[in-house]
């Protein structure tokens, strides 16, 4: 295990007692192998998609890079939103982080590949 980093995300998210430690359940449809932004997306892009998937992870999800991360909007805006906000104004940063969700959510159930 890696040694703990102070992290904002694992700082101020809520306590998630889900997670189950020890070998996984008997079936699962796809087991995703870390639990970083990349095994995050994955996984929840499969469970959307009704994919019974088993998620693991050998240390802390968010452990490493993915926990370390400056915040940014998404990956194509290099500024956190309070930076956008005050550049752009409200509005137009809080369209473009929307449109951000939105092109999430349409790469998830496939109707942007």
């Amino acid at each position: 295990m890696a040694a703990y980093v102070a992290s904002y995300w694992h700082d101020t998210a809520p306590r998630v007692d889900a997670a189950v430690q020890g070998p996984p359940g008997a079936r699962a449809d796809v087991v995703v192998a870390g639990g970083g932004f990349t095994g995050l997306s994955a996984a929840l892009a499969l469970a959307t998609k009704g994919a019974q998937v088993v998620l693991l992870e050998a240390d802390r999800v968010g452990a490493c890079a993915s926990g370390r991360n400056g915040g940014h909007v998404n990956n194509g805006f290099a500024q956190d939103y309070v930076a956008m906000c005050a550049r752009l104004g409200a509005d137009r940063a809080n369209l473009l982080y929307r449109s951000s969700l939105v092109i999430r959510d349409c790469l998830f159930c496939g109707a942007v590949s």
